[in-house]
């Protein structure tokens, strides 16, 4: 994802037209289906967004390589399955300025599924 990040940040800046870039990510895969012990509670949902706001600061900072390094330190507890995706957008879009737009949790009625997952816009 690195080198693929950089390439994208090479065709950008070669490019003189304004380019939008959609990046699309979730974050957490929390509950029973995705091999956690318990039910997704109240206590469960505060502790996994705890765990997702401190992964949406190194976003929210444009600092892909601390990004990469907290996932790799925590070992991923709560299964961001788009690691690769995010830290390719934060390498292509450096030296962009980062909004946190809206955090949320998608939690199945018995809490037994859930995912998160948040937006952000990269403004030059």
């Amino acid at each position: 994802m690195r080198d693929f990040g950089k390439c994208l940040r090479n065709c950008l800046e070669d490019d003189f037209e304004d380019t939008l870039v959609i990046a699309g990510a979730d974050l957490s895969h929390i509950g029973g289906q995705f091999g956690d012990d318990r039910v997704i509670d109240e206590s469960f949902q505060v502790e996994v967004e705890k765990s997702d706001r401190k992964v949406l600061e190194y976003l929210a900072a444009n600092d892909a390589e601390s990004f990469l390094q907290h996932v790799r330190d925590t070992e991923n507890p709560t299964r961001i399955c788009s690691v690769g995706c995010m830290y390719a957008a934060m390498s292509a879009l450096g030296d962009t300025s980062v909004k946190v737009l809206r955090y949320h949790q998608a939690i199945d009625g018995d809490g037994q599924v859930g995912v998160t997952c948040a937006a952000a816009a990269f403004v030059v």
